[in-house]
């Protein structure tokens, strides 16, 4: 399952240009359209972010990480409940079926009928 968490938004970003120079610039670049006739146009930009926002997000990753293993062991373990419980079932039948012999025949013989009444 891919995590629907968003990284955070950066506070600046690093620009590198192709001669190597690299400069922080503080703006949030989503709502400003750069013009290459105002600005060099950097061949490498780089989100910084604060550690604030990377300890969060962090955070928010372990609680996600932690929710699924939570789910995925609750899913399982009903899982194996069902099952067991599907096989003390069969296990107690077999054992009425052995140990009550006229009864369960009695019960076949009740079902054989109501079927053939039904059918009728």
């Amino acid at each position: 399952m891919p995590s629907e968490l968003k990284k955070p938004e950066p506070v600046a970003w690093i620009w590198k240009y192709a001669n190597g120079e690299e400069e922080v610039v503080f703006v949030d670049l989503s709502k400003h359209q750069l013009d290459p006739a105002e600005v060099d146009v950097p061949s490498e930009v780089t989100p910084l972010h604060t550690a604030a926002q990377l300890e969060q997000y962090a955070a928010d990753r372990v609680r996600e990480a932690l929710e699924a293993i939570a789910d995925e062991y609750a899913s399982r373990l009903q899982s194996d409940l069902e099952h067991g419980v599907r096989c003390l079932n069969e296990q107690a039948a077999r054992d009425f079926n052995q140990t009550y012999i006229g009864l369960a025949g009695f019960m076949g013989w009740l079902n054989d009928r109501t079927l053939k009444e039904q059918t009728k």
